[in-house]
């Protein structure tokens, strides 16, 4: 906690271009500007963890006061400070943390070391620095002052030297950048995964029962990732998060599992915690069911990344690799008909839409990879007939000549969903690009007000809008050169972003408030994507146009093109 006396009023924002966060604070006596990140030194974290808050004087004074209380396990367990060197440590089950001062007060501990406390004023050109470093079971480097401030300070051009990779010049730029910053701080700087979000158990509805742990890398998220990065000039994080994916892979083999750990390893099952929650909302959980669950769609996913990896990346795989893609392959062809959870995790298994389109993108995938020897051909015909089958399925199940739209699966459902409900998943389909254009149904899978979509209808319960879907919806009407939609559906998504440019799961329709955990992945992977597609579809429509014509005025943001339906299962 840093807090300066009341009354106060603050500015708050990030520093163009970094994830250093600003913000000025003000009252009737003075003002002061405290400058916040994690370091960085040469554009990656110091061997340890080091949290930083520059506290400058602007004008008059203004009293700060500020307490360190860790809690480990979740509230369990107490810690008590102790000094060491030139600061305080505490110590933790498996973590270690320390607290440095300079020119912050005098730092007091109190309730037995439990709390660490202090208290100084700010005048007009002070500057005091406070530095919370952490380490694991390793003895705790306690940095100096001097070496501190010079990381701090040069974590500004650590952040604008990697995003100067950025290939993205389009119209949503600071967007853009700040959903690129903000997926960096998601990243796992040793292993890639990025985290689905940085909390967990905020709630979907305020006072509600869906409350997950996000915390975890989930597969169809890297795939996404590596898709967005590459586009944008980022291979070098893409690779990194690819080497996640082919490790996690390894550890829940021959079936994908849909999440792992940040290292790696399997999620643990979710249990719950004996706390308040936010806003009351209850439970708060560890870990996350959807590690058991069956989701076909992830066969899907790992497949596409590979295939990315290996087609775009320029990067080759490794015998041991492409053998067990290949069982992975072989058991999908074996469980494909089952009944799943999907790309939602509903209760009830059944046919969905999502996941059968998945099986038919592993299949197409894996039989190009056999093509070019980065995966053994044993069992490329088998393959190559469950796709057929699959294709046939989606077609003649799946798809609602009456709602002109894909259902969200194939029977009625007993419980929560009423028949036919339609899912926004298929907006989000792999492969999808070659078939969008031209596409009637590609802006039909959810309902929408505004600029919120929402991932399925017919539910029962208060069903907030999927941010995610929406950029979504805003890609499948680039892709069918629907322009003008499109770019006025981004402009009203970027409007809705929290007030640092951030966003979380899920928006209230009506007040447009953020709900969910936060700042989650998905939903800025999704921004990433549908920016950088429109971009690319409205250059397309351009290059298309006869030189004939070229006397005429530039394509605009809407062209007219004649509608038909196409099937989405086409290759990438």
């Amino acid at each position: 906690m840093l807090v300066p006396e009341p009354p106060f009023e603050t500015e708050r924002r990030y520093l163009p271009q970094t994830n250093m966060l600003e913000t000025v604070y003000r009252s009737a006596d003075g003002a002061a500007r405290v400058t916040e990140a994690f370091t960085l030194d040469g554009g990656a974290p110091p061997p340890w963890r080091e949290f930083v808050r520059r506290v400058e004087g602007l004008e008059g004074s203004l009293r700060f006061s500020w307490a360190v209380e860790p809690r480990f396990d979740y509230g369990k367990r107490e810690a008590a400070f102790a000094r060491a060197a030139d600061g305080f440590v505490a110590d933790g089950p498996g973590y270690r943390i320390g607290v440095l001062a300079w020119e912050a007060g005098e730092p007091r501990a109190s309730d037995g070391g439990a709390v660490l406390s202090g208290s100084f004023t700010t005048h007009e050109g002070s500057r005091g620095t406070l530095c919370l470093v952490g380490d694991g079971e390793r003895p705790l480097r306690l940095p100096s002052r001097e070496s501190v401030e010079r990381r701090l300070e040069g974590t500004v051009d650590d952040w604008r030297r990697w995003l100067a990779r950025s290939s993205y010049d389009g119209g949503w730029r600071d967007a853009v950048e700040r959903s690129l910053l903000a997926l960096k701080l998601l990243q796992n700087p040793e292993t890639g995964a990025i985290a689905a979000a940085a909390s967990t158990s905020l709630p979907e509805v305020i006072g509600g029962e869906r409350n997950m742990d996000y915390r975890f890398g989930w597969i169809r998220d890297i795939a996404f990732t590596l898709e967005a990065l590459m586009r944008l000039g980022f291979e070098d994080d893409a690779h990194l998060s690819y080497l996640w994916l082919a490790d996690a892979s390894r550890t829940a083999h021959p079936r994908p599992a849909p999440l792992h750990g940040l290292g790696g390893e399997l999620a643990p099952r979710p249990s719950q915690l004996s706390l308040a929650g936010y806003r009351g909302s209850r439970p708060v959980k560890i870990g996350n069911q959807a590690v058991s669950e069956l989701q076909l769609s992830g066969w899907g996913d790992l497949l596409q990344a590979t295939w990315m990896h290996v087609e775009r990346g320029g990067n080759v795989l490794d015998a041991e690799s492409g053998e067990r893609l290949a069982d992975l392959v072989d058991v999908l062809a074996a469980i494909r008909r089952q009944p799943d959870s999907g790309l939602w995790e509903l209760p009830e298994r059944a046919q969905y839409t999502n996941s059968k389109i998945g099986c038919w993108v592993a299949f197409d995938r894996a039989l190009k990879l056999a093509e070019r020897g980065q995966v053994p051909p044993r069992h490329v015909d088998r393959w190559r007939s469950e796709r057929d089958a699959v294709r046939e399925f989606v077609e003649e199940r799946l798809w609602s000549p009456n709602r002109n739209a894909y259902l969200l699966e194939g029977r009625r459902r007993r419980a929560r969903l009423r028949e036919p409900a339609r899912s926004a998943a298929g907006l989000r389909r792999p492969g999808r690009r070659a078939a969008a254009r031209n596409d009637r149904r590609a802006p039909r899978g959810a309902r929408r007000g505004g600029s919120a979509a929402l991932r399925y209808s017919g539910t029962r319960e208060k069903e907030n809008a999927f941010t995610a879907c929406s950029f979504w919806l805003a890609e499948a009407l680039a892709l069918g050169r629907r322009f003008d939609e499109a770019s006025a559906l981004l402009d009203g998504l970027v409007e809705r972003a929290g007030a640092l440019g951030l966003y979380s799961e899920e928006l209230e329709p009506g007040t447009g408030t953020l709900v969910g955990n936060y700042p989650q992945a998905l939903t800025h992977l999704s921004l990433l994507s549908a920016a950088a597609l429109f971009e690319e579809a409205l250059a397309e429509a351009d290059a298309e146009r006869s030189p004939h014509r070229a006397e005429q005025p530039q394509v605009q943001r809407q062209e007219a093109q004649p509608l038909e339906r196409v099937s989405p299962l086409e290759p990438h």
